[in-house]
């Protein structure tokens, strides 16, 4: 499954975890999830042909558990085996942002500025609020401080 040689964790995670179960489930996790002995499998791609929003597929290129499936965005990372998310956690992170600022642009930022920046601004939205004439209500930079009020 993780054919690379620093790969010792999750074989010794799997290992433990089937040291502690029943064959039968053993045999039944393991095989149904790959179809194989008759062992009863839901076959997904009635269901991912279904899916109608945007997908992204990682997938190894030294996967031996499962082959390549296309139908959305493909990525192939040369020399990963099963498992990308495992093995390359940064890389398909960045593909996952990537596929989320396609799908959902980020908002454009503004900028934060102080009040007293702003100019005229501030003061016409204070004139605003008050029920006053704008046209009272200037500010130039030479005025700073001080406000004019009418």
């Amino acid at each position: 499954m993780h054919h690379e040689p620093h790969s010792t964790k999750q074989r010794e995670d799997f290992v433990a975890w089937a040291s502690e179960t029943d064959p039968a489930t053993l045999v039944d996790t393991v095989a149904g999830r790959l179809g194989l002995h008759g062992a009863e499998a839901t076959p997904l791609e009635p269901l991912c042909a279904r899916v109608q929003c945007p997908v992204l597929v990682v997938h190894g290129t030294d996967d031996k558990v499962h082959p390549a499936a296309i139908g959305g965005s493909l990525v192939l990372m040369d020399g990963v085996g099963h498992a990308p998310p495992a093995r390359e956690p940064v890389r398909v992170n960045h593909l996952i942002g990537e596929l989320a600022d396609r799908v959902f642009p980020r908002p454009v930022t503004t900028t934060w500025t102080r009040a007293r920046d702003r100019g005229g601004q501030v003061e016409h939205a204070r004139a605003t609020r008050r029920g006053r004439s704008t046209t009272s209500c200037t500010r130039t930079p030479s005025s700073r401080g001080s406000r004019s009020r009418g």
